[in-house]
């Protein structure tokens, strides 16, 4: 299986790459750069939408949260496949789901792949719903994936959105500038509520999750979530996230990584089998520093 990468970039592009090589010798091979916006704006996040390969969802330093289509892959045997780019492509296609006010920093497909959430320096959560295949019915083109809904949640964040890690359909964990991670229930129409939040005394960058059980969860009684968090000038922390029987949620902190100088803003983990054990590698800015640690629960 190829693995394709997109990259963002502060001039306004996305650059796609292709993981090449045998195993232990890997190497990036540029398969595309695609200038899709003005060189002034900044992409700040970009997110596959796991359900349709030919989809990316990108945020942008102006506000924007844009879906693009037609990437120029085609699926072969389940491996993500480049076309070969020539005068009669048709070109990606760019659409604005949602506009924040301020910087928008993140965004997340649904496990569905029919929603956008995205966060903003402006302190709000948003969701954007596209039309599905259904609108086949009605005599519309399906492929259209202009939002048909969205709404907008101001009053639970005290800063930026900047990390959203949706669990299920309308369950999100999200990660903010005001040093909390939270847990919420999203649902499409209705109020959206707070289950579960607690301060891991930095800014929640970006969350992973590492493991959950039982791995099909919505229609069981207890459910747990262990998330690894990249928390800015506090380092980074692992946290579980716990369901009970009567649906209330609880977050603790299993772990801590603080040798971090500066700000960390990206970690990733390597799981082991169990999924109870892992090695995780963390990095920092202005130190420059990656580190490579183990935890186990």
């Amino acid at each position: 299986m190829q693995d394709i990468l997109a990259v963002a970039t502060s001039v306004g592009s996305i650059v796609l790459y292709r993981v090449c090589g045998l195993p232990g010798t890997p190497f990036l091979e540029h398969v595309r750069s695609l200038q899709l916006f003005p060189a002034t704006v900044l992409v700040l996040s970009l997110a596959w939408c796991m359900t349709d390969p030919h989809k990316l969802g990108v945020t942008l330093s102006n506000g924007e949260v844009v879906l693009i289509d037609r990437l120029g892959f085609t699926t072969s045997q389940g491996s993500i496949m480049p076309h070969a780019f020539g005068a009669d492509d048709n070109p990606s296609v760019c659409k604005i789901l949602n506009v924040h006010d301020l910087e928008a920093w993140t965004l997340a497909f649904t496990p569905s792949g029919q929603g956008v959430f995205s966060g903003g320096d402006d302190g709000t959560l948003r969701c954007s719903l596209m039309r599905s295949s259904e609108s086949a019915h009605s005599g519309e083109d399906p492929t259209d994936t202009t939002p048909h809904h969205s709404w907008i949640e101001r009053k639970i964040h005290n800063a930026g959105v900047t990390a959203i890690l949706p669990l299920s359909e309308d369950i999100v964990v999200t990660g903010s500038y005001d040093d909390h991670i939270r847990v919420l229930h999203v649902p499409e129409h209705g109020r959206r509520i707070l289950l579960a939040e607690a301060n891991l005394d930095g800014g929640v960058w970006r969350l992973k999750k590492i493991m959950q059980e039982p791995e099909m969860w919505e229609d069981q009684e207890e459910a747990s979530f262990t998330i690894l968090a990249s928390c800015m000038h506090a380092g980074a922390r692992i946290v579980k996230l716990k369901m009970s029987k009567c649906h209330d949620w609880s977050i603790e902190v299993l772990a801590r990584f603080e040798e971090h100088q500066s700000m960390n803003y990206g970690s990733d983990i390597q799981p082991q089998k169990n999924g109870r054990s892992g090695t995780v590698i963390s990095t920092s800015f202005y130190d420059k520093l990656l580190c490579v640690w183990r935890f186990g629960i």
